[in-house]
């Protein structure tokens, strides 16, 4: 597990890969300091072609 800064400066994004039972304590971390949180979910099946 995780995270990762990117952008150039001035609203960068983090990427965070977490554990299910770190999950609670990391989004309160971020939203404590300001961060906006964007729930992503992956999928061992990758992309689909419908």
């Amino acid at each position: 597990y995780g995270a990762k800064l990117s952008g150039a400066g001035g609203g960068d994004c983090m990427i965070a890969i977490v554990s299910e039972g770190k999950k609670e304590a990391v989004k309160r971390a971020i939203l404590s300091t300001g961060g906006t949180i964007v729930n992503v979910e992956t999928d061992a099946e990758g992309v689909k072609v419908e």
